[in-house]
């Protein structure tokens, strides 16, 4: 049977969708003036999805979009539950001794599937 969207809510900076088997999509949306601020950067921050899975999570996309500290960064997670996760980013300086920091900000898009 063929998958068909039974609802499609967009509330600006978080979105999901609901499909007929029950598959749920959903985004969340961190920009230059309205970052994902990490008060404590080595733990990360939680970030409450737009509405909660009801089974599993199979699928966490990230993406980096604006250069926080100046340094090449990687997002990342550090845990999950239906409800919400644990946001965290790292970046490497550049230069001939490169060194690793925790970055305090998170400006970026993060897509989360499951049911």
């Amino acid at each position: 049977m063929p998958r068909y969207t039974v609802k499609i809510v967009n509330n600006g900076n978080t979105w999901y969708e609901i499909y007929s088997d029950g598959f749920i999509r959903q985004g969340m949306k961190f920009s230059n003036t309205s970052p994902l601020v990490i008060s404590t950067p080595q733990q990360g921050e939680i970030v409450n999805f737009p509405i909660s899975f009801s089974k599993t999570i199979f699928g966490i996309h990230m993406a980096l979009n604006a250069g926080t500290d100046n340094a090449l960064e990687f997002p990342g997670y550090v845990s999950e539950s239906l409800q919400s996760m644990r946001v965290l980013s790292q970046g490497i300086s550049n230069g001939s001794s490169a060194t690793t920091s925790y970055l305090k900000k998170f400006i970026g898009y993060i897509i989360v599937e499951g049911y």
